[in-house]
């Protein structure tokens, strides 16, 4: 679970710093780098978080039902 959060903050991270880039005029290549970057650790942390070893209590008929 810990991994998961990891992974998250880094990739927030790097949307931010991109940002940042952005709004300093940092030039293209630094700024298309890191905006590829950003692509390939947004597709890595959906693939940690959907595979986190976690257990919901509630199934899918109990949550819909009850909102």
């Amino acid at each position: 679970m810990k991994r998961m959060y990891n992974v998250i903050g880094v990739v927030t991270g790097m949307v931010l710093i991109y940002l940042g880039m952005i709004a300093f005029d940092i030039p293209f290549p630094f700024v298309f780098t890191l905006f590829l970057a950003i692509h390939v650790g947004t597709i890595y942390m959906v693939y940690t978080i959907l595979k986190a070893p976690y257990k919901s209590k509630k199934t899918f008929d109990q949550q819909w039902y009850d909102h």
